[in-house]
């Protein structure tokens, strides 16, 4: 049974625990962090946008515009070219950029690990059926999660435009530029479409204007799964370096612990910020605030991680 003290009082006593102390390797912990972001988190943001593009330029128009006319929101919804065009693209462009950085994480993490460990020869792998396995399961979920939120985002636009009378052909032209979005996103682009509509704005002016709004959150919503990706990549490798590192004798499995570091700026996560300095055995969790997490990152955008301790 664990007791949690408040955050304030629990991150004031871990920063005075913590603060005189310098841990050796966190300099270069944190550098592999910022080359995985910066070697392929813009790879991913590229491929996301490019899968978006082939979804709307791929789409059947004329059996889009056709369901339209008959009111068949769930068959305009099918016409969209999603599966058949951007899957192939996040299958092969994205997650193949994904498969690059969880390896070259995991080679920089069992180089470092090495110079702190036995002086053994270390080689990171993706030859196992564990890593394959992780790769192989997220990106089947990634890839169906963004069908499904593509999926229901355009259904709720296509029912409000229907709703506010649009003729299918009006449909047709302003539900394009939504395709990639999720939800929230694309009810604010059909928002911002109705409210142009209703300070008089010509139809055709306000879709321009509601285009160039989804363009822009097609590309911020890219850059930010391209971050989260990245950031994932890196945790994952990070978990199965650590793994192979004790499998091989580079790491004593009695001895070994992991410790978080959070990115200590003024937007980390007050729970997160909790945890800077905590350790833990290298194949234990993390108690975040009563939930049990292996390591960063924790949420979209979190730029904690891990420092590894080969000898304890």
């Amino acid at each position: 049974m664990h007791l949690h003290a408040n955050t304030t009082s629990l991150l004031a006593l871990r920063q005075e625990l913590h603060a005189p102390r310098r841990r050796v390797g966190r300099g270069r912990e944190r550098a592999i962090l910022t080359t995985i972001l910066r070697q392929f988190a813009p790879k991913m943001r590229a491929e996301f946008v490019r899968a978006v593009r082939a979804a709307a330029q791929g789409t059947d128009a004329g059996g889009l515009l056709d369901a339209l006319k008959r009111g068949a929101i769930d068959d305009a919804v099918r016409a969209v070219a999603w599966d058949d065009a951007a899957e192939p693209v996040l299958r092969s462009g994205l997650m193949g950029a994904f498969v690059e950085a969880f390896e070259r994480s995991g080679v920089l993490h069992m180089s470092l690990t090495q110079q702190r460990g036995t002086g053994k020869q270390a080689a990171f792998s993706l030859v196992d059926d564990r890593p394959l396995e992780y790769i192989r399961d997220h990106g089947a979920k990634l890839v169906s999660d963004f069908g499904l939120q593509n999926r229901d985002a355009l259904r709720q636009s296509l029912t409000s435009m229907l709703e506010r009378g649009m003729t299918p052909q009006e449909m047709q032209r302003a539900i394009i530029p939504q395709v990639g979005l999720t939800e929230p996103w694309a009810a604010a682009v059909d928002r911002r479409l109705a409210k142009l509509l209703a300070d008089g704005v010509s139809m055709g002016e306000a879709q321009a204007e509601a285009a160039k709004y989804a363009d822009e959150l097609v590309k911020l919503r890219a850059l930010n799964i391209a971050r989260t990706e990245a950031l994932i990549a890196h945790g994952a490798a990070d978990k199965e370096h650590r793994r192979q590192a004790v499998e091989r004798g580079l790491a004593d499995a009695d001895k070994a612990t992991k410790t978080w570091n959070t990115a200590g700026d003024d937007v980390v996560r007050p729970e997160h910020e909790a945890m800077e300095g905590v350790s833990v055995k290298w194949d234990q969790d993390f108690d975040v605030d009563g939930v049990f997490v292996d390591g960063p990152p924790d949420g979209v955008n979190c730029r904690c991680w891990v420092e590894f301790s080969p000898l304890g």
